[in-house]
């Protein structure tokens, strides 16, 4: 029987990424796709050694019952044991269900008795495209939620600064909470591109610290322009920050050109 390995690890691949968002779902596990992507090759790829003999140890009863933990464990990196215990069994049991079901269509003789017989059924790609079509589907369902949940974090800003007036969108970091010490007012981080920086590089300037996560410090400038007016719905707030500049783009996609500190709203 040949058996070509492409198309093994694109199979088992596909099946495995859907035993893990099913996994995620049923638990209420926040998923990171990077990681399922990574666990359901690595997954896939477990499924060769059964193939290769130098490798067959690897197939043996110990290592199968740790693989799913250690699915589980890549595909959502909780730290939690009895979280990871919980989804390596809920893996466990959609796979053994899963290949019940595909058990039970193989020895099932399927007909329709209308005009015509279908000899051979081949529940492999049926199961195959129900579970494409559920990724495609999940994945674009996650995709506006994402969106939906970033659009409503998104404010439109207007500096105005003597002759200067600029308009954008800002997103509202909930986990920044910069301030200036000395007037104890918020921080907001704008593109460079955003503003002309000439025109207000002889205001006064603020020297404003910041610790990063991986604990490393800072020092940046800001200054605080003579308003700022955030749009939230049809309401108008004025608003007093220092804005400070990055190099950085803030979003790729383009969605907001500044970072809002949680202190604003």
């Amino acid at each position: 029987m040949k058996i070509f390995v492409d198309v093994l690890i694109l199979e088992n691949y596909l099946v495995s990424m859907f035993l893990i968002i099913i996994t995620a779902r049923i638990l209420h596990i926040k998923k990171e796709y990077l990681f399922i992507h990574l666990s359901s090759l690595i997954a896939a790829l477990y499924t060769l050694t059964i193939l290769f003999p130098k490798v067959k140890i690897l197939s043996a009863v110990p290592f199968k019952i740790l693989m799913p933990f250690i699915i589980v464990f890549i595909a959502f990196r909780i730290k939690d044991l009895l979280i990871n215990i919980k989804a390596a069994f809920t893996y466990l049991a959609l796979s053994f269900l899963l290949a019940g079901i595909c058990f039970f269509i193989e020895i099932r003789n399927i007909s329709i008795t209308s005009k015509f017989v279908i000899d051979s059924f081949n529940y492999k790609k049926f199961l195959l495209g129900i579970i494409i079509i559920f990724l495609i589907v999940e994945r674009i369902v996650s995709f506006i939620k994402d969106r939906g949940e970033i659009t409503s974090y998104i404010y439109k800003l207007e500096i105005k600064h003597k002759e200067c007036i600029t308009s954008f969108y800002a997103f509202l970091d909930t986990g920044n909470e910069l301030r200036e010490p000395a007037t104890n007012l918020p921080v907001i981080i704008v593109e460079k591109s955003v503003m002309d920086i000439i025109a207000i590089k002889n205001e006064k300037s603020f020297l404003i610290p910041y610790k990063l996560v991986d604990g490393s410090r800072g020092v940046i400038n800001g200054f605080i322009p003579e308003e700022i007016w955030l749009f939230k719905k049809n309401k108008k707030m004025l608003i007093r920050a220092v804005v400070c500049f990055t190099d950085e783009i803030l979003s790729i996609e383009k969605d907001y050109r500044a970072l809002l500190s949680r202190g604003i709203i």
